[in-house]
């Protein structure tokens, strides 16, 4: 077995509820969590309203992680998106599009195959789904059937991680738990919300796992510090990795 923990939190490209675009607060908040993996979006990339900085490869270079970013648009002379934050070795990592209406805000998943141990790996799908449902119905439907196709052989390991903007529920949602196992239900009988940050009444961020890997612990961080740093709440996983029966990419 090997642990995986794992991080994901919307970020507000830095932006705090006290509207001050501090980095550095986003940097301490995760931390003292020394996840292997964090999926952060909603990421400004040298945009001027983030003052010009790659906020990611900059959380990367401080954390001493590896920044993966996947750009979905254009945004105040820069680019805004999602991305990963990985300390285990990474062997490849894509993006594709993910299907909205004309007019919608561009929206996209990343894929990235993280070595375990030797010559096993886990597949890290890391995403940020569309606000509406249609939209969001189609690009869980993408998704599904991504995971279908990765996860024919039992030994494959796949996480799902992100803001999918989906309450637990919801046609979305159910989808791809139709295909996935959620990670938070798995390790604890309750399970947190996360948004709005400040008095949190919905859960719309997710760990989804599917394959050799098990949730032994799962919690929403709730602190003075994330109630204003974000709209959203972080969540933290940590998974068990059964690398004796996942197989080689």
């Amino acid at each position: 077995m090997r642990r995986l923990r794992l991080m994901t939190w919307n970020v507000h490209s830095a932006r705090g509820l006290d509207r001050r675009v501090d980095l550095a607060r986003i940097a301490a908040v995760i931390e003292p969590w020394d996840a292997d993996v964090i999926a952060l979006q909603e990421i400004d990339a040298r945009s001027r309203r983030s003052k010009g900085v790659d906020q990611l490869q900059a959380l990367g270079e401080r954390l001493g992680r590896r920044a993966l970013f996947c750009a979905t648009m254009p945004r105040a002379g820069g680019l805004y998106g999602h991305g990963l934050l990985c300390r285990w070795p990474v062997r490849d990592s894509w993006s594709r599009p993910l299907p909205v209406a004309p007019g919608s805000e561009p929206r996209a998943w990343l894929r990235t195959r993280l070595e375990a141990t030797g010559a096993s790996s886990v597949d890290v799908l890391s995403t940020h789904l569309s606000l509406g449902p249609s939209d969001r119905a189609r690009q869980a439907a993408m998704l599904a059937k991504e995971v279908v196709q990765t996860t024919v052989r039992p030994d494959r390991a796949l996480v799902l991680v992100g803001d999918l903007n989906s309450r637990p529920g919801s046609a979305s949602y159910q989808l791809l738990a139709s295909v996935l196992r959620d990670a938070c239900r798995e390790a604890s009988e309750r399970v947190s919300p996360t948004w709005p940050s400040p008095a949190p009444f919905v859960r719309i961020d997710h760990v989804l796992v599917a394959g050799p890997v098990r949730a032994r612990a799962a919690m929403v961080v709730r602190t003075a510090e994330t109630r204003v740093a974000s709209d959203h709440l972080p969540v933290v996983v940590d998974l068990e990795l059964d690398v004796e029966t996942v197989a080689a990419a």
